[in-house]
């Protein structure tokens, strides 16, 4: 049994590994917030913070991506950007396939029922390697012009 589950203090384990900052964080952690109803609003305003920042940092990739990718195909000289605009959601799509099958292969897939089953059989664990990979392989789907979303597909002809 680890030292701080003796003390009455839950073990912290980050994506696999016992984290070693269990005596000194979590003993200021406890007389900075000393009740329950603290400690869990200050873990909601923590996570709440990350997912924001989180969320605007995967928007902005897209963007950028979409920069990267579909205004340069949209911008090629003649009837050439007709092929680019064809071509560019294709490679993206093949990269981003191969990727989910070669790199992270249990980030395919939908978010809600991964994390459902990451909750029922590894309780809640999501490694690093499928939340980095979905995230990049999502933004680089995205940002090449797939139709994904609700939103449908954009297309420089499209108002806004």
């Amino acid at each position: 049994m680890h030292a701080s589950s003796q003390r009455g203090i839950p073990e912290i384990e980050i994506l696999g590994w016992h984290s070693g900052l269990d005596t000194r964080f979590l003993r200021g952690w406890r007389g900075a917030c000393p009740n329950e109803r603290q400690r869990l609003l200050a873990i909601t305003i923590v996570a709440g913070g990350v997912c924001g920042l989180v969320a605007v940092a995967f928007h902005m990739s897209v963007a950028r991506l979409y920069a990267l990718f579909i205004d340069r195909a949209s911008a090629a000289p003649g009837h050439a950007w007709i092929w680019w605009m064809i071509l560019t959601p294709a490679i993206g799509g093949l990269v981003v396939g191969l990727g989910l099958t070669y790199w992270v292969p249990a980030a395919a897939g939908s978010g809600i029922p991964q994390v459902e089953v990451a909750y029922t059989f590894r309780a809640g664990a999501i490694s690093m390697k499928e939340t980095v990979g979905k995230f990049v392989l999502c933004a680089l789907q995205l940002g090449s012009g797939a139709s994904l979303g609700v939103e449908g597909p954009r297309c420089k002809f499209a108002p806004g």
